[in-house]
């Protein structure tokens, strides 16, 4: 198991990061890195920035929804 010595700007600064996360010291395993959801921390969003990717998303969902279903060609 790893950890941060400390959590610097740079983690801050992102979305999300993890405060813990797992090597596999297998030399025959191909998965390097384990990081499970319980270990991650989220940045918290200002409300605006909260409200600029929910827009975001709807307006990708909409053109998503608005394309032709391969089966409807």
């Amino acid at each position: 198991m790893r950890e941060h010595k400390s959590i610097t700007e740079k983690h801050l600064k992102q979305p999300f990061y993890y405060d813990r996360w797992y090597k596999c010291l297998n030399y025959n395993c191909k998965t390097t890195l384990i990081m499970l959801e319980r270990h991650k921390v989220h940045r918290e969003m200002k409300t605006e920035q909260k409200d600029k990717a929910l827009v975001k998303r709807l307006e990708l969902i909409s053109v998503q929804l608005s394309e032709s279903l391969p089966w409807e060609n």
